[in-house]
C-alpha cells in the first residue's frame, strides 16, 4: 500500500494530523527538521508561515475530511514484501543492563580484531560477528538505551569509540526504516568495520590539529582500500558489509570518493553509513575540530539532504536520534539548566528534562525530572521551550553523573 499525501490549508489543520511537508522550506520556520504530528500550538505557529500543508494520512491519528490525497510520495526506502515495524518492546531503564553487556562485549571484540590488525595476525571476524547480536537484539526492544550509552562512554581512542557508536547508529537506522534482522546485523558489522583501515595511517597525519596537506588527504582517503584489503578472503564477511565498506565516503551528489557514485548507485548500506560516520565525527572531539551540540549537528546534516546525503533517509536518521538525544545538556528558556531524560516521537522539541541548575545556576536542594509536555509555562510565568542546547561540559555538567549505569 502506498502512502498517501493531502494538500491541507491551515484552516483546516487539526491536532494529532502529521505534518510531512510545508509550502515553503522548513530552515524558513522555527520547525527544526520535516514531519511530526502537530498539536494546537503547532497549528499556530504554521498559520504565521504557511497558506496550506502536506499531511500524510498514513501516519495522522486524526485525517483531514475536505481533500482527498493528491500526492503520492516517492518508492520507499527498502520495500521487501513485508516491511518489519518494530515497537519498543522494553522501557530504556529496563534495557540499560542489557545494553551495557551487550556494549561491552561488542567493545571487548572489537578491541581484539584491532590488536591482530596491528600484530598482522588473523582476524577474529567471527568472534566480532558473534558479539554483533546481543547488541542488535538490545537495538530491536529498545535502541534508546545503546544510543545513550554510546553518548555517555567515554573512551581513550578516538577509533574506538566512533566504531561502537557507528555501529549502533547504523543498526538504530535500519531499524526505524523496518530492515530484517540479517540486514541488520550485517549493519553493525560495517559499521564497526568501515574505518578499520585508518589503522594503516600514520598517527601523526590522523592527530595533526591543522588542515592537512593534498597528499596527505590522498592517503587518509585510502583508508577506504585498506579497509577492504583488511578484510578480504575472509568467509565470515557478507558480500553487503564489504559495500558497505567500500562505500561508506561516496555522497548522493557524486562529490564523494573513492569512485564518486551518485544517488541511488550508492547501495543503501553505504547511504546510511555516510550519515552515522558524518553525525558521529562531527559531535565527538578530533584534532582538528571541536564537536558540535548534536542539534547544530543534525541541522548541518539535514541541510546536507539530497545534496551529501539521500534526503529521505536524513529524515528518517533525525527520528532516531531525537532533536535532542537523551543525554544532551539543555538550557531552557527560565534560565534553568537541565539534561534530557527522555523523548517523545510526537513532541520532539518537549523531551523529559532533569533539572540540575536552577535558573541563578545554583544546584536544585532535590535534582527533580519533568515532561515538557505537560509543563508549558516556565517558572518565569512565560511559555516553557528550550532555549538551546549546551555543549558538552557546560558548567561543569557531566551527564554520566546523573545517569544510574551498571558496573559490570
Amino acid at each position: 500500500m502506498e502512502l498517501e499525501i493531502a494538500k491541507t490549508p491551515i484552516a483546516e489543520l487539526r491536532p494529532g494530523m502529521y505534518v510531512s511537508m510545508l509550502d515553503r522550506p522548513w530552515l524558513d520556520t522555527p520547525f527544526p527538521f520535516q514531519g511530526f504530528v502537530i498539536t494546537e500550538e503547532d497549528i499556530d505557529i504554521l498559520a504565521r508561515y504557511c497558506q496550506h500543508v502536506f499531511v500524510d494520512l498514513e501516519k495522522s491519528q486524526l485525517r483531514p475530511t475536505a481533500n482527498k490525497p493528491h500526492h503520492k510520495p516517492d518508492a520507499p526506502l527498502f520495500n521487501p514484501t513485508k516491511v518489519k515495524v518494530y515497537p519498543k518492546e522494553t522501557s530504556r531503564e529496563e534495557e540499560t543492563r542489557a545494553a551495557h553487556k551487550a556494549h561491552k562485549a561488542l567493545g571487548d571484540a572489537y578491541q581484539r580484531v584491532l590488536e591482530e590488525l596491528n600484530q598482522n595476525r588473523k582476524l577474529s571476524v567471527p568472534l566480532l560477528k558473534e558479539a554483533v547480536l546481543p547488541m542488535v537484539d538490545s537495538v530491536i526492544r529498545n535502541p534508546d538505551a545503546l544510543l545513550l550509552l554510546t553518548r555517555l562512554k567515554k573512551m581513550d581512542s578516538y577509533a574506538y569509540q566512533h566504531a561502537m557508536s557507528c555501529a549502533v547508529l547504523a543498526v538504530a537506522t535500519g531499524r526505524q526504516i523496518g530492515l530484517p534482522k540479517p540486514m541488520l546485523r550485517d549493519l553493525a558489522m560495517g559499521g564497526a568495520l568501515f574505518d578499520i583501515g585508518r589503522m594503516r595511517i600514520p598517527e601523526a597525519i590522523l592527530s595533526r590539529p591543522k588542515r592537512l596537506s593534498e597528499d596527505d588527504m590522498a592517503l587518509v582517503r585510502q583508508h577506504v582500500q585498506f579497509s577492504i584489503e583488511a578484510l578480504e578472503n575472509n568467509d565470515h564477511i557478507s558480500a553487503e558489509v564489504v559495500q558497505m565498506i567500500a562505500t561508506h565516503h561516496e555522497r548522493y551528489d557524486g562529490s564523494g570518493y573513492p569512485a564518486g557514485l551518485r544517488g541511488d548507485a550508492i547501495p543503501l548500506f553505504g547511504r546510511i553509513a555516510g550519515i552515522v560516520d558524518s553525525y558521529d565525527a562531527i559531535t565527538s572531539d578530533r584534532p582538528h575540530a571541536t564537536q558540535l551540540t548534536p542539534d547544530a549537528a543534525l541541522r548541518m546534516i539535514y541541510e546536507w539532504r539530497d545534496l551529501e546525503f539521500h534526503g529521505a533517509l536524513v529524515e528518517q536518521f533525525i527520528q532516531v536520534i531525537g532533536v535532542y538525544p537523551v543525554g544532551t545538556i539543555v538550557e531552557l528558556s527560565d534560565g534553568r539548566v537541565g539534561i534530557v531524560s527522555g523523548q517523545h516521537p510526537e513532541a520532539r522539541l518537549r523531551p523529559m528534562v532533569m533539572v540540575v541548575l536552577e535558573k541563578d545556576k545554583q544546584p536544585p536542594a532535590d535534582y527533580y525530572e519533568f515532561d515538557m509536555r505537560n509543563h508549558r509555562q516556565g517558572e518565569d510565568g512565560k511559555p516553557l521551550s528550550i532555549h538551546r542546547s549546551l555543549p558538552a561540559g557546560s558548567h561543569d555538567i557531566d551527564p554520566v553523573d546523573y545517569f544510574v549505569l551498571p558496573t559490570a
